[in-house]
């Protein structure tokens, strides 16, 4: 932002160079984590609940969307619907 004077002189000059990753970054993370907990309980032999369901029929449309359209809502639900996540 730049303020400038009748005359058309600079008073006042600010420029930030921000980069803002903030909720982009968050739904990266979180696809990571679901895709990674998905993967790692599956090949530990360790999936219940849903991700054993998911296990043993593989991604279907709905786990697609889920991870691409509420990242961070698909995590919470594999997490809460799991029956105790155990990835090791």
């Amino acid at each position: 932002m730049e303020v400038f004077d009748q005359k058309g002189r600079r008073i006042f000059s600010e420029h930030k160079t921000v980069f803002n990753l903030g909720g982009s970054l968050t739904w990266i993370i979180c696809i990571g984590l679901a895709v990674a907990i998905i993967h790692y309980s599956c090949g530990a032999g360790t999936a219940t609940g849903y991700v054993g369901d998911i296990c043993s029929r593989g991604l279907d449309v709905w786990d697609y969307l889920g991870l691409i359209c509420c990242a961070p809502v698909y995590l919470l639900l594999i997490i809460i619907f799991s029956g105790g996540l155990r990835i090791w």
